[in-house]
């Protein structure tokens, strides 16, 4: 998953160096992380082997799955679609699993844009 991260992102471009196990900065993958495409289009990423990722590093793996998450919704708000798929295997434990929780905007937030009196 590291060599196809590698070449989607251009790692070495970007920041002179290649992904590799014990070199996967969340950081550093949140800041690359970036897709340009207009609204309607939309992107799929299609994530294979995640349950060995998962048995590896499951923190490493929460992390990931919380950024393409994070970009998900942002590009949602924008208009945009991007979303990640996992693909798994048979008996994954990963359904179910709750990897980041979410929630409802503060009390400021209403559809409107006024704040509330």
């Amino acid at each position: 998953m590291l060599v196809q991260f590698n070449t989607l992102f251009r790692w070495r471009e970007q920041f002179g160096y290649e992904l590799a196990v014990g070199r996967g900065n969340l950081d550093s993958i949140r800041d690359g992380f970036e897709f340009n495409f207009a609204p309607p289009r939309g992107m799929v990423m299609e994530l294979l082997g995640v349950d060995v990722l998962f048995r590896e590093d499951p923190s490493w793996a929460s992390g990931l799955l919380a950024i393409a998450s994070e970009h998900s919704i942002y590009h949602l708000a924008h208009g945009r679609r991007f979303f990640c798929l996992l693909v798994l295997e048979d008996d994954s434990h990963l359904p179910g699993l709750v990897i980041e929780s979410i929630s409802v905007p503060g009390p400021y937030w209403n559809p409107s844009g006024r704040l509330p009196e």
